[in-house]
């Protein structure tokens, strides 16, 4: 499954790098662990061992690694590197970190890699982390999804986000999810008791109205 409005996808056999994610904590521990080579590569380039820092490896005879140090809050562990990291198709390896931690950090990532884009093109594309098959891809589409959505009408400048457009949202994702919406416009607020809703919205050229959705899924 790919997860592609998130820059997050199915692995595949191509993928560029591993990432390689060890909190501060557990850096001397994971430095034990590694080769000489590796070792010697750290402390010559004397990565410090504090969040955000990160380097890539000596490569020998294997996959190219990154390794990044990362905090131990999962939400904000791996946000910055879909855009920090150069574009390609990276496999996370967590290192240390437990399934919970991997999972909102993946949850970070996704929301990282976020950019409004309506008006304007990202000057690139963010990296991509590749997941083996069924590693959590549903939560994390509906997850990602639901916040795009509502970063995207935020974001949306007023005078393109009136009540016609916001109808037209809500409508989308009640086919989405299988709701009822219902709207109520213009003059039928007055005979429908809303009269502030009415007030509000009447000197606008988008006629004010009160949308609701009913039932269907989340």
């Amino acid at each position: 499954m790919a997860i592609t409005d998130h820059a997050i996808e199915t692995l595949v056999a191509d993928t560029d790098a591993l990432l390689e994610c060890v909190t501060a904590k557990a850096y001397d521990g994971w430095l034990a662990s590694q080769s000489d080579a590796v070792q010697r590569w750290l402390v010559d380039t004397r990565l410090r061992a504090e969040p955000g820092q990160l380097s890539w490896l000596p490569r020998v005879g294997q996959a190219a690694r990154v390794l990044v140090i990362v905090e131990d809050e999962p939400l904000r562990a791996l946000a910055e590197l879909p855009y920090r990291l150069p574009e390609g198709r990276y496999q996370l390896v967590a290192g240390a970190a437990n399934d919970g931690w991997r999972k909102l950090a993946l949850l970070g990532w996704g929301l990282g890699a976020y950019r409004y884009a309506r008006y304007k093109t990202p000057r690139r594309a963010p990296a991509r982390l590749a997941l083996p098959a069924g590693d959590d891809c549903d939560w994390l589409e509906a997850q990602l999804s639901a916040v795009r959505l509502v970063r995207d009408l935020i974001n949306t400048p007023a005078g393109d986000m009136l009540p016609d457009e916001l109808e037209a949202a809500t409508r989308a994702l009640g086919e989405q999810f299988g709701a009822q919406v219902e709207s109520i416009t213009g003059e039928a607020l007055l005979a429908q008791n809303h009269p502030t809703i009415h007030a509000v919205g009447r000197a606008s050229g988008a006629a004010p109205r009160r949308i609701a959705r009913r039932g269907g899924g989340p």
